[in-house]
């Protein structure tokens, strides 16, 4: 990188003063001990301007800071800049004379500038970029003219230039981004420049050589690329950064408005002022219609000199930075004092460390018996909480054998009542007892009339034997007396006479036998028909029993059911529904029993046949989940339910039902229930479909409604216990409902209180009582008929007995005699036949005989179990006449005493849960209290074997905080391996970091100060610079203006920021005094005049700036032959005494008439060829 030094404003060389000046642009140079020579000027003469400062900062390193605060440093505030009125006048009038004298030596000279090493272009191509398809260029070192018609492309190469270089697209006035240079209708453009890189202070010679190549690639879309190459093409970088690098170190400022000047070139960086207007369009009205500030603007932007000034606006900003950092490192001061006050404290307990491992070895042995203490303190309070306990589970003992003596002797006195309400109750026993005594009198009064029947048969039977056997014995002494004599013919003719006797009296038999068995057989048969409707009449009674034992059962349960309102639902559900709501469950928890949210909206009229056909599903339970069946059937059993009921598995969703249900002027199952939750709802709609099930008084009325509906899936119950329902195939059923519920469901779907529902089914038992009785009065009808009945059949069938033996009498009788008649009127042989007839009757009478005296034997038996009936009869009519006043008592006594009993059984059962609980409780606190005593004597023995027992040992926490607190000191300690040596070391460091800390915040505070005033200085240089530039600048003008005779000035006015440019020719000059201060004076000039004027201006400019690289664009356009020819000696006689410099001027006029050196190459270019877009050019040089 090239050297810069700094030289004072009387240096020998002119060069190395602007050298110096570039230079202040790129970096700041800190200044110590007064290095580098300040500029002379007359300024600092009593006006308080800035002065030079030594930024040396000595700090007594001997100082004792033990004792400074950090509020004694006080951090210097930052005083914005000012802008000085400075005294340019009298800067001209003491460096005015020394300048004009180096000018003037230097033209008369005439040394030749030397080519630049490095910095400068050997040449550039371009691709597709603007109107050309290709371009290439090979510049000279020095001078280069590119010359050529208007449209040619010419102003492009510039525009090239600045690309390749990292200028802003807007600075060449032709585009206002990349995309504008890529050639129509191209998508991409490329442009490559050659940097010379020679010499010492070549830029990376080991990498790039003696050139470098920047390619810039891109496209329509915005992309950009770099490329930096070697000479050998290989790529060195890609990084836009590398660019800046290069730049930088070859000073090339293509940002600069006096480098690169275009046709459409931004001259102060800015859109105010285009160069097109600057050169070609309006170069003669430049002088005098760009502003004062304009013009100073353009100065400061070409000498640089605005951007030191921006760069000392960024010092000073970084100045304040510093500023705030050293009030952020002052107020850290006091932690590190707090450190160091650390540091101290920790010095203490290392020096204390023997003490402390003592007063913890102490501290160990305290805390062991305080352990041993708080054990004791902890059995002590146990053993308080046992005796509490104990006491408290002595006072449940108590209040539960109160409540078990209540409960006894409310069950005692329920137990009596109910044995008072049996006896006297024993009502309905003694109805029952009193209806079977009836029921047994009915029997004997039948048994006594059938006995009396049978024994009026066996006296009729006897007595007619007694007939017969007199019949018999008259015979046979009448056949003795005939046997003694001789048959005789009218003996004879007595005989047939007796023959014809006994076959009319067989015949008489016969035919009244015959009438007897038709009349015992038609007495049969309504005895038949009786028979019948008793056994009917029995059905029914057993029915209404049954009916009356339910009625009993449900009063019963009603009055002595433990759990109210729950007990129609099974057993324990009180205990089912808590173990449901504590048991966790896959799906929801369950529903039930589905009872406890239905209710009928009028029981007493459908009550009775919804629960009938819905009971079954009011006691059973809903769940969501098939998995949570088993746990719930487990509770139900547990709980006392053996028969489980119902569980059903639903669907969570609450469905639409409306569509199934018919107008609302039909009472459906749904309409006559209140159901309070809405899944059981639908529970019931899926079960019963009861949305749309009907409820009627007749079938013959759901019938009708039905088909009227046209429903083709009805059904309906009706009140008449029968069920219909219609077929979408046609057709329809009808089916009988049984009612089956007993006991408790009976009061399922009731929605009335305790004593309603007694007095609902006391109402119910009385109507079943009194059809009972009104039945039994019929049978007793009946069994009168029946027993009139079997009396006639009894004695039919002894009269059909008595006949028969007759009949076979008769018939003997009959044969006996006709034997007689053929056998010769045997005597003897009738003799014989009439003896064994007596013989048969007597065995006859006999056997009639012994049937008489038990038939008598079995009335007595009756009439006397008849009399104990009547007695034991009217002994039940008496009762029942007498107790009736006390039964109504004794069951409205017995009921307050089911209540007490039920207030005093969950007295007990809630004590006994209180008990229990408080023993558990207890038998844990005593076994608690045993650990504890097992845990104090273990730890009594530890301590013991620790330590002697430390006396009155404090609490374990305090003893803990204490030790704790003193090991982790020790554990810091020991952690760090510190010694006593160790902590001295680390407090002498915090005291040296305050200290060190202290001293820099001090020195950074005397080195602020320093900036700032440095800052001062520099920009009093600054000044200095800018005063020694516009003079330079003045006198350079002035120089350049007086080659074509004209004068000129340039009036700088630094206060106002204004620059004015007069120019006076000869003959204004001569027609009178110009007045150079006047701002209009430049208006009077021809255009050419006005354009020699703007290069002479350009001219002194470029003497100002340092770059190897000066480009200018169509400067000649507006000018006359004379001013042209002018400008160009001008041009080519500053380029060729430039050093290190290479000019490119780009004109549209010929060079013919034009005087060119060696040092100058023409670069033509050929009339452009739109139609294929290719330029070509040719080369030249003089």
């Amino acid at each position: 990188m090239s050297k810069r030094a700094y030289v004072e404003i009387a240096s020998d060389s002119d060069d190395d003063v602007r050298h110096s000046a570039q230079s202040s642009s790129k970096r700041l140079r800190r200044e110590t001990n007064g290095e580098g020579p300040h500029a002379k000027s007359g300024r600092n003469k009593g006006k308080g301007k800035a002065r030079a400062v030594n930024a040396t900062v000595e700090i007594d390193e001997e100082q004792d800071d033990e004792n400074d605060s950090e509020d004694d440093i006080v951090i210097p505030e930052i005083e914005p800049h000012v802008e000085q009125d400075l005294d340019q006048e009298e800067f001209e009038r003491q460096n005015g004379e020394l300048v004009q004298t180096q000018l003037e030596n230097k033209r008369k000279d005439q040394i030749p500038g030397s080519i630049a090493e490095h910095g400068i272009i050997e040449y550039i191509e371009m691709h597709q970029f603007m109107c050309h398809k290709y371009l290439k260029f090979n510049f000279g070192p020095q001078i280069n003219f590119i010359i050529g018609h208007n449209g040619s492309g010419k102003s492009a190469v510039l525009s090239a230039i600045t690309v390749a270089l990292g200028g802003k697209s807007t600075s060449t006035g032709r585009g206002t981004g990349l995309k504008s240079f890529i050639r129509e209708g191209q998508n991409a453009a490329e442009v490559t420049i050659h940097l010379k890189n020679q010499g010492e202070e070549a830029y990376r010679p080991n990498d790039y050589g003696q050139s470098i190549v920047i390619t810039r690639h891109f496209t329509k879309n915005g992309a950009s690329t770099w490329k930096f190459k070697n000479k050998d093409r290989v790529v060195v970088s890609t990084k836009r950064e590398e660019l800046t690098a290069i730049c930088q170190h070859m000073n090339i400022q293509v940002d600069n408005p006096m480098n690169i000047l275009t046709q459409g070139g931004d001259l102060y960086g800015t859109s105010s002022f285009p160069l097109k207007e600057f050169l070609i369009d309006s170069a003669r009205k430049f002088l005098s219609s760009s502003t004062p500030n304009d013009k100073y603007h353009l100065f400061l932007k070409a000498t640089l000199l605005q951007q030191l000034s921006d760069e000392y606006e960024l010092i000073s900003d970084n100045v304040s930075e510093i500023n705030r950092l050293l009030i952020a490192k002052k107020n850290a001061i006091p932690d590190l004092k707090a450190r160091r006050d650390e540091a101290l404290a920790r010095f203490s307990e290392a020096a204390k460390a023997q003490e402390q491992k003592e007063r913890v070895a102490a501290l160990k042995k305290e805390l062991a018996w305080s352990y041993v203490s708080s054990k004791a303190a902890e059995l002590e309070e146990q053993e308080t909480e046992v005796a509490t306990i104990s006491t408290q589970l002595s006072k449940l003992e108590d209040s539960l054998s109160t409540a078990k003596a209540q409960f006894d002797l409310a069950d005692e006195k329920v137990s009596s009542l109910q044995t008072e309400k049996d006896r006297l109750q024993d009502i309905e026993g003694t109805s029952r007892k009193k209806i079977e005594l009836q029921d047994d009198m009915r029997r004997n009064k039948v048994e006594l009339q059938r006995l009396n029947g049978e024994i009026a048969q066996v006296n009729q039977a006897i007595g007619e034997t007694n007939e017969r056997l007199d019949s018999l014995e008259r015979d046979i002494r009448q056949k003795e007396e005939e046997a003694l004599k001789v048959l005789t013919p009218e003996m004879r003719a007595e005989r047939q006479r007796n023959i014809q006797e006994a076959r009319q009296n067989v015949t008489t038999l016969e035919n009244r036998m015959k009438e007897l068995l038709m009349g015992s057989n038609t007495k049969k048969a309504e005895a038949h028909d009786i028979k019948g409707q008793m056994e009917e009449l029995q059905k029914k009674s057993t029915t209404l029993q049954t009916e009356i034992a339910s009625c009993n059962e449900t009063i019963n349960t009603i009055q002595g059911k433990e759990e109210g309102s729950l007990g129609m639902y099974g057993t324990n559900i009180r205990l089912v529904l808590e173990k449901i709501r504590a048991a966790r469950w896959f799906g929801e928890v369950p529903l039930g029993p589905l009872g406890l949210y239905v209710t009928a909206k009028d029981p007493r009229r459908w009550g009775e046949l919804l629960r009938n056909q819905m009971g079954r599903l009011l006691v059973g339970y809903a769940i969501t989940d098939p998995k949570d069946r088993p746990q719930l059937k487990r509770i139900l059993q547990e709980s006392g339910n053996k028969r489980v009921p119902a569980i059903l598995v639903h669907k969570n969703e609450l469905f639409d039902y409306s569509a199934g249900e018919p107008p609302e002027e039909h009472l459906t199952v749904l309409r006559a229930l209140n159901i309070t939750n809405e899944h059981v709802k639908r529970i019931f709609v899926n079960q019963f479909h009861a949305e749309s099930r009907l409820l009627t008084a007749k079938r013959e009325e759901a019938e009708s409604i039905l088909k009227s509906l046209n429903s083709k899936n009805g059904s309906a119950w009706s009140l008449d216990r029968m069920f219909f329902q219609i077929y979408p195939e046609g057709g329809s059923l009808s089916t009988p409902i049984y009612y089956r519920l007993r006991g408790a469901m009976n009061l399922l779907l009731t929605g009335g209180d305790s004593a309603t529902e007694i007095r609902e089914w006391k109402n119910r038992k009385t109507e079943a009582e009194e059809r009972h009785r009104t039945l039994l009065r019929r049978m007793d009808e009946l069994n009168a008929q029946q027993a009139s009945l079997s009396n006639d059949i009894g004695l039919m069938d002894q009269h059909e007995h008595t006949l028969q033996s007759r009949l076979r009498d008769a018939k003997r009788h009959l044969a006996a005699l006709e034997f007689q008649i053929e056998a010769g009127d045997d005597v003897s042989v009738g003799l014989a036949s009439s003896r064994e007839l007596k013989e048969s009757a007597i065995k006859d009478k006999e056997s009639y005989t012994e049937q008489f005296k038990e038939l008598a034997m079995k009335k007595a038996a009756i009439d006397r179990q008849q009399q104990v009936i009547q007695d034991q009869l009217d002994q039940i009519r008496k009762h029942m006449s007498e107790n009736q006043d006390k039964r109504n008592e004794a069951a409205r006594r017995l009921e307050v005493a089911f209540e007490s009993r039920l207030s005093a059984e969950n007295r007990v059962k809630h004590y006994t849960t209180k008990h229990a609980e408080k023993e558990d409780q207890l038998n844990a606190a005593k076994e608690k209290a045993r650990l504890l005593q097992e845990e104090f004597t273990s730890w009594r023995g530890k301590a013991s074997e620790y330590s002697d027992e430390v006396a009155n040992p404090r609490k374990t926490e305090d003893v803990k905080r204490q030790l704790d607190s003193l090991e982790k000191a020790l554990r810091d300690r020991e952690s760090r391996a510190m010694s006593i040596e160790e902590t001295t070391l680390a407090l002498r460091k915090a005291e040296e970091t305050v200290k060190t800390v202290m001293t820099e915040l001090k020195q950074l505070v005397v080195l602020s100060r320093a900036l700032h005033e440095s800052l001062i200085v520099r920009r009093s240089r600054w000044d200095d610079f800018r005063m020694y530039m516009a003079l330079r600048c003045k006198l350079i003008f002035q120089l350049h203006i007086s080659m074509r005779g004209y004068y000129g000035k340039a009036l700088f006015h630094h206060k106002s920021k204004e620059l004015v440019i007069n120019v006076c020719t000869v003959s204004s000059c001569l027609s009178g005094s110009p007045d150079w201060d006047s701002k209009d004076q430049i208006k009077g000039l021809s255009g050419g005049e006005k354009s020699f004027s703007t290069i002479s201006l350009i001219q002194a400019l470029w003497d100002c700036v340092e770059c190897p690289l000066r480009c200018l664009d169509e400067f000649d356009v507006f000018m006359d032959a004379v001013n042209r020819r002018t400008s160009m000696r001008l041009l080519t006689e500053t380029a060729n005494a430039s050093n290190k410099k290479q000019y490119i001027f780009i004109t549209p006029q010929d060079m013919n008439n034009v005087v060119l050196g060696p040092s100058v190459r023409v670069l033509r270019m050929s009339d452009p060829e739109r139609g294929n877009g290719t330029l070509s050019f040719a080369s030249s040089s003089a």
